[in-house]
């Protein structure tokens, strides 16, 4: 069994957590030593993989855990995402093979991230689609360039899948019957980038029976998710929306097999994606998506035949393919 190393900032039940899932389920014969900063609400997100031990250390004690993890183990790779400056601690490892790992779509992110650490200490740069490539690629670093690498994200197939538990709305009903209302499914951060106000507008232009699901990671900050309540009370729609927030990724294929059933869709209004993981998860339980036109849905298996694209910014044109 090889072992490889995985660090990056927050410990959450989703974003790059799923990243370190898929990867754990499709090659059991890799062990994942995951190194954290921050706790972020992730708990038990890895308890079902034997092949990932996970930690939360503290940047200042980053140097010595490092130090005890190379000596007691051989490590193959070192992955590093969203941390540049977590790359300055193997100056002095010349024998470990340093992958930097890009999966923000804000390539403002992205070039702060690339000024910060030390390339030419970096032996491959890593992307999860041919279209973060091209956009990788045009900030124009030969030296990145060079060692730029395209390694698609992995669904973590153990739990989303088309077989499974579908009763997510069948249990949790209220007053108005679940079951009676056709769920669309959102999930993502309440920032603009991702563009949870053209889903309210969508969702004010569609008939009563539609009901939105929104799947979100708690904030410190609260003002995001005032500003969201704000807008839902403004359009009139906060009676017809729920949130979830951390849940398990076991619940959230439930969810979406259970919305599935129901003629219901996942629905993706981001303005950017590197790759898309919500989408990806749902395409995997057989749920059909209504997106915002993005050149990355078209390196997603099942898109084109479970997904329907309008323009950036249309309202009423995703609210038409909706119920289409």
């Amino acid at each position: 069994m090889t072992n490889q190393l995985f660090m990056y900032p927050n410990f959450s039940k989703g974003g790059v957590s799923a990243v370190l899932r898929g990867r754990a389920a499709n090659f059991p014969n890799i062990n994942y030593f995951a190194l954290f900063e921050h706790d972020r609400h992730g708990d038990d997100v890895f308890d079902s993989f034997e092949n990932i031990q996970s930690g939360i250390v503290r940047p200042d004690r980053r140097r010595a855990y490092l130090t005890y993890i190379t000596s007691h183990y051989d490590i193959s790779l070192v992955s590093i995402l969203s941390n540049p400056t977590a790359v300055s601690e193997f100056a002095e490892s010349p024998d470990a093979y340093i992958c930097y790992e890009f999966h923000s779509s804000d390539m403002n992110i992205v070039k702060s991230e690339l000024d910060r650490l030390d390339a030419t200490r970096v032996d491959e740069f890593r992307v999860p689609s041919e279209y973060m490539a091209g956009r990788l690629e045009r900030l124009g670093s030969m030296h990145v360039s060079r060692r730029l690498r395209v390694v698609p994200n992995l669904v973590d197939s153990t739990v989303f899948g088309e077989h499974g538990v579908a009763d997510f709305f069948a249990r949790s009903r209220d007053d108005r019957s679940q079951t009676a209302l056709t769920p669309l499914i959102w999930v993502g951060r309440f920032d603009r980038g991702k563009g949870y106000t053209h889903f309210l507008r969508a969702l004010a232009n569609l008939p009563d029976n539609y009901h939105a699901y929104f799947v979100v990671s708690l904030e410190s900050d609260p003002s995001r998710m005032l500003g969201f309540l704000g807008e839902a009370a403004a359009l009139g729609v906060s009676d017809r929306l729920s949130i979830f927030t951390d849940i398990s990724p076991a619940v959230l294929a439930n969810m979406f097999r259970s919305a599935r059933d129901l003629g219901g869709h996942l629905v993706s209004t981001s303005l950017l994606e590197s790759f898309g993981y919500s989408v990806a998860e749902a395409l995997a339980c057989g749920l059909t998506v209504r997106a915002f036109d993005l050149p990355v849905w078209r390196e997603h298996v099942g898109f084109s035949s479970k997904g329907i694209v309008v323009p950036p910014g249309d309202v009423r044109g995703l609210a038409a393919s909706i119920v289409s």
